[in-house]
């Protein structure tokens, strides 16, 4: 994967497990990833996407009109579910995310250290009550905005979950 060894990316690894429940292991990592680097806009991304030929202009496109800190931008959905997305007002690039829930954090934009931190102190606290993509939802839809690019930027190339069912229960 080209964009792999770009310099402008860190791939994190974490090594260490932090319960016997695999969910809360990946919610985990997202804290630490939530937490780590500057103060920076970052996307968060996981191992099992590709991304588009365009994704990084489309990107820049989709935040630079985008006020304030206080949204998490999504760069993946179901097709069919941003077809029928609702716009945000006086947004080209940008629509409302189309289901009540997140339905999965392939790729997301945090445009301040601040949110990142918000969040993953809203994750830590409520570690047991979700999974992590489910919470991040469930923060930007209470404390945020929660929004999706135009179209999909990234691509799910992975399984549902690097586990098994038996461990999700």
């Amino acid at each position: 994967m080209p964009y792999a060894t770009h310099p402008s990316i860190r791939i994190v690894p974490w090594d260490t497990r932090g319960s016997d429940n695999p969910r809360w292991n990946c919610t985990l990592n997202k804290i630490r990833a939530l937490q780590h680097g500057d103060d920076t806009a970052t996307l968060i991304c996981e191992d099992d996407i590709l991304f588009s030929a365009d994704w990084l202009s489309a990107l820049r496109r989709a935040t630079a009109t985008l006020e304030g800190e206080k949204y998490i931008l999504s760069l993946f959905a179901g097709e069919p579910e941003i077809e029928s997305a609702c716009p945000v007002e006086g947004q080209r690039w940008v629509k409302q995310y189309p289901t009540p829930t997140l339905q999965g954090a392939q790729a997301l934009f945090y445009p301040t250290k601040r949110l990142r931190n918000s969040v993953a102190t809203y994750l830590a606290e409520n570690l047991t009550l979700g999974s992590g993509d489910e919470l991040i939802g469930r923060y930007a839809r209470e404390f945020a905005a929660l929004y999706v690019t135009r179209e999909p930027l990234v691509e799910n190339i992975g399984a549902i979950s690097c586990f098994s069912l038996s461990a999700n229960q």
